[in-house]
């Protein structure tokens, strides 16, 4: 199929904006599905759009918010999915759009729709926007011409049918979809399912269930993006102000925003934001979103007359409420119902539900916040200030939720409102929380957790259950796991120096490359554990199980061995320096060219040891047994023998 050349600039966005006012009222019934799938102007959103970058590996995963990486227009790659051969390969023709919240999914493939609805495409390809949700596999299928129609799915972080069953529900949907030309599905990447890794896993790929799907990641608006969006919002010919004097004063704002200000839905608010008082400080995620409903709620208080702190009220209890069922919209009808019995939730009716408000109303006269992350900040708001209500269910807890919650330190006050069960904390900064005393079916209990890249710094785990979790790359430096299950968790990469794994199960656990300087891992059970390029310099390994056939290039550089039974033990390219040997067994070990300077082999068995070539200055051999060891003489100079 012919698309046009995406990624030139920002050409092909002022000839759809202008295609579109020439035509809104022609196509207004497919522009009202559109507003009701975004949650705003179609209008607006082409007026003022800037083309995302995207990449192929996760932004989250860099620590470091300007680090060197390759990312392209989204809409080249788009074009180039769109326009290559379909494989036999099953996934060949479903692609995946994931991103944080507020990172432009929904505006992505609406600005696609609204190409197709401009005559950007070919008349003989149709284009299908949908919302995931419950009735979507029975609307999909009722789909005619499915192999000339390009699908655009919304929201699987969003989709009900997802709910404690995503990777089942994805499943479902890869199935129901195979057969149209090309599809592309959005989802939040903390929602999204570990995936399969094959032997030719390579970036820009997700196996999952037997499709291999093409994937990207939308990246972060760089500075450049910012000023340009900017620029747009305030063109010196709308305004009575100068434009630099404007830009001038969202710039201040935006500087407030750290790496928020790299997220084009916050963006999209800067005027309403720089309305609010709030906004003059420094700012985390919770403040801004804080500062967004305020200044949206100081101006519904001027025209209603209704105090400020009333509307808030009303609107969290609605986000609450609304939470509850799982939906994402409520009719009119059910509304009144509802008001009729909360009496907190009178104002709601108030506010108007026109233009850029914050809460507006679909094509069928539906409520809804204008963006899902709107109506999670209400939720949390409203959590945060009530800790002590009585909710008929267990909320969804989702990534934003528990970040918001986190930054306020209330995750252990809130914790009781949320259902656990296959919760995902990817990416997620948890440092200091006390995840032990979370009631789960079982305290502390956290099998098969996703945690990659989780910051779980200093946090209490004593105990928990993290059994076959992934724990990747995650931070747990300072954490408790004294005698916590961590039997076949991927720790691979992992940072837990100075933690505390006194007593830990870490049976078949992998510890590749994984930090764990000055940790202390006492009676710990490392067996069948995978300790290639593991680091426990200065580690207390002093009575824990491990396989001594499996040390090779571990480092153990001033760690405590103390007692250990080390018979046989294969220990070349292991750097001992300063390593407390004393009174360890190792008959028969292999220490050949062995860094021992200055370690501790008080009371050492070293019967039949090989010690040729060994750095042995320094070292402590008082009282060891140095029977038919293998060892030159002339290395023992500088050793400590009596």
């Amino acid at each position: 199929m012919e698309l046009i050349a995406f990624g030139v600039g920002v050409n092909w966005i002022a000839k759809l904006y202008k295609r579109l006012k020439r035509i809104r009222k022609k196509r207004k019934k497919e522009l009202n599905e559109i507003n009701d799938i975004m949650f705003g102007d179609p209008l607006e959103l082409a007026r003022y759009y800037v083309e995302p970058n995207c990449q192929e590996t996760n932004p989250a995963d860099r620590h470091e918010e300007d680090f060197l990486v390759s990312s392209e227009p989204i809409y080249k790659k788009i074009d180039e999915f769109l326009r290559a051969k379909k494989l036999d390969q099953p996934g060949n023709n479903q692609m995946f759009v994931l991103s944080d919240a507020g990172m432009g999914k929904t505006s992505l493939l609406a600005m696609l729709k609204l190409m197709h609805l401009t005559s950007f495409w070919p008349k003989n390809n149709d284009c299908v926007l949908k919302k995931l949700g419950k009735e979507m596999l029975v609307g999909v299928k009722n789909i005619e011409n499915k192999r000339e129609t390009i699908l655009l799915l919304d929201a699987l972080d969003e989709d009900p049918e997802a709910y404690r069953r995503v990777k089942e529900r994805l499943l479902e949907v890869l199935k129901a979809t195979e057969n149209f030309h090309r599809v592309i599905i959005t989802c939040r990447t903390q929602f999204f399912p570990e995936v399969e890794k094959g032997p030719f896993e390579r970036p820009g790929l997700i196996s999952v269930g037997g499709y291999v799907c093409p994937a990207k990641y939308l990246s972060l608006f760089n500075d450049e993006k910012v000023e340009f969006y900017l620029n747009k919002r305030f063109p010196g010919k709308y305004l009575l102000f100068k434009p630099k004097e404007k830009i001038k004063k969202a710039k201040e704002i935006i500087e407030h925003m750290g790496s928020l200000r790299c997220r084009p839905m916050l963006l999209a608010y800067i005027d309403k934001l720089m309305e609010s008082p709030l906004s003059q400080e420094k700012i985390n995620e919770y403040k801004i979103y804080n500062a967004l409903v305020d200044s949206w709620l100081r101006r519904e208080e001027v025209k209603t007359g209704f105090p400020k702190n009333e509307l808030f009220k009303s609107c969290e209890i609605l986000a609450i409420e609304m939470s509850i069922k799982g939906e994402r919209d409520i009719a009119e009808r059910e509304l009144d119902l509802l008001i009729a019995d909360v009496s907190g939730l009178k104002y709601v009716k108030a506010i108007d539900v026109k233009g850029r408000s914050l809460l507006n109303k679909n094509s069928i006269g539906n409520y809804r916040f204008s963006h899902y992350s709107i109506q999670e900040f209400l939720l949390t708001k409203h959590l945060i200030e009530n800790p002590s209500i009585n909710l008929e269910k267990k909320l969804k807890l989702t990534d934003l939720i528990a970040q918001m919650l986190i930054i306020n330190c209330k995750f252990k006050d809130c914790h009781h409102f949320f259902d656990f069960d296959n919760t995902i904390f990817k990416n997620l900064d948890i440092r200091g929380v006390d995840l032990h005393k979370i009631e789960r079916k079982e305290k502390g209990d956290f099998k098969g957790a996703d945690l990659k890249g989780a910051d779980l710094k200093g946090a209490d785990l004593k105990g928990a259950k993290l059994m076959g979790a992934n724990l990747i790359g995650a931070n747990l430096q300072e954490t408790d796991l004294q005698v916590a299950d961590l039997k076949e968790v991927d720790l691979k990469e992992a940072k837990l120096n100075r933690g505390n794994l006194l007593g830990a199960n870490l049976q078949g656990a992998n510890l590749q490359e994984a930090e764990l300087q000055m940790s202390d891992l006492s009676w710990a059970d490392l067996q069948g554990a995978n300790l290639q390029g593991t680091n426990f310099n200065n580690a207390n390994l002093r009575g824990a199980k491990l396989d001594v056939t499996n040390l090779r290039k571990v480092k153990l550089q001033g760690a405590i061995l103390q007692g250990f039974d080390l018979r046989g033990a294969d220990l070349k390219e292991v750097d001992l320096h300063k390593t407390n040997l004393q009174e360890t067994n190792l008959q028969g070990a292999n220490l050949h060219k062995v860094n021992l300077r200055e370690a501790n082999l008080q009371r050492a068995n070293l019967m039949k040891a090989d010690l040729q070539g060994a750095d042995l200055k320094g070292v402590n051999l008082q009282e060891a047994n140095l029977q038919e060891a293998k060892l030159d003489v002339n290395n023992l100079k500088e050793a400590k023998l009596q």
